[in-house]
C-alpha cells in the first residue's frame, strides 16, 4: 500500500508524491525507506581498492 499526497486520479503527477508505504502491516516513511535503501546499497558497492 502506498500513501500519496494528492489524488493521482485528478493529476497523474500526484503519483510522485509518495509519503509513506505499508508492507506486511509495517508502515515506512520516505526517510526510512531511503535509509534502508542506502544501507543495502552500501553493502553491494565494491570498494575502489578491491577490498584490500
Amino acid at each position: 500500500m502506498v500513501f500519496v499526497d494528492g489524488s493521482p486520479l485528478e493529476r497523474i503527477e500526484n503519483a510522485m508524491n509518495v509519503r509513506m508505504t505499508m508492507t506486511d502491516g509495517e508502515l515506512f516513511t520516505i526517510d526510512e525507506l531511503l535509509e534502508l535503501s542506502l544501507q543495502k546499497t552500501e553493502h553491494k558497492i565494491p570498494s575502489k581498492n578491491g577490498g584490500r
